[in-house]
């Protein structure tokens, strides 16, 4: 099976017209579309949210998470995005985590 990657750089257009077309499939009766997975990961261990945040694009994050992608998914060695933001000492991320639900109690693995 081939591996998916994303980019290195989100491009608002495309987390855009991805984040609609995930909407329109919510609206939709169509079962043979396939949903944008948001949880998928870069080489990096990385999901598109979180090189949405690690970038400072809160308002990309918003629309991913908006889109279905979880705050609280975790990488190859159980980290969760807020774990990521504290150990990279970045308050703002932290801070928006927070207000978005990330699990507060979730011990590192």
């Amino acid at each position: 099976m081939t591996e998916h990657k994303i980019p290195c750089h989100p491009s608002e257009t495309i987390t855009c017209i991805s984040i609609y077309f995930a909407d329109s499939l919510l609206r939709s009766n169509n079962n043979y579309l396939i949903m944008p997975n948001f949880s998928i990961k870069d080489s990096l261990d990385q999901t598109p949210l979180a090189v949405a945040l690690w970038a400072g694009l809160h308002d990309i994050a918003r629309k991913l998470m908006l889109g279905g992608a979880s705050v609280n998914d975790t990488n190859s060695e159980g980290l969760t995005l807020l774990h990521l933001a504290v150990l990279r000492k970045d308050t703002p991320s932290c801070i928006f985590l927070m207000d978005n639900q990330a699990d507060i109690k979730k011990r590192w693995a």
